[in-house]
């Protein structure tokens, strides 16, 4: 192989990389918008206070590589997804946060939370004793995840 089909051949690659990763990209956003787009029509439909946040929980969850469909099924399986709060802007029970200030702040604290005791959880079995552990949480959290 000469030196100028090398270069071809290298530039070639280069070129068929690149178009890959473009894809690839490409792939993630739209999953990321369908995701966001889910979120929105699921807390619109249950009237939540939390309309239209859907890009809040893709941001913050994408952080710790964990399934923003959780947060959301939390806030359901606590609150009704933020109209019976024990604390203002806390959809989530989290008892140790009380006010959490807004609701963009409260879902940060969430997902916060979700990462420092259990990782990445991408499921509610994903992590015991959020709720009481003979309770049916994790199955009615789950269930709304994966309806979303």
């Amino acid at each position: 192989m000469t030196e100028l089909q090398a270069r071809k051949w290298n530039w070639i690659c280069d070129t068929l990389e690149e178009q890959r990763r473009n894809l690839e990209e490409q792939r993630r956003l739209e999953l990321r918008r369908q995701i966001i787009a889910r979120i929105d029509n699921y807390l619109a439909a249950r009237s939540s206070p939390m309309q239209g946040l859907g890009h809040v929980f893709v941001e913050q969850a994408e952080r710790f590589d964990i399934d923003p469909r959780l947060s959301v099924a939390i806030a359901e399986g606590e609150s009704f997804c933020g109209k019976c709060c024990f604390a203002p802007y806390n959809a989530w029970g989290m008892l140790a946060y009380g006010n959490c200030g807004s609701w963009e702040n409260g879902i940060r604290l969430n997902v916060e939370l979700l990462h420092k005791n259990w990782g990445s959880p991408k499921t509610a079995y994903d992590c015991p004793g959020y709720c009481v552990p003979d309770h049916p949480w994790m199955e009615n959290v789950d269930g709304v995840r994966r309806a979303i």
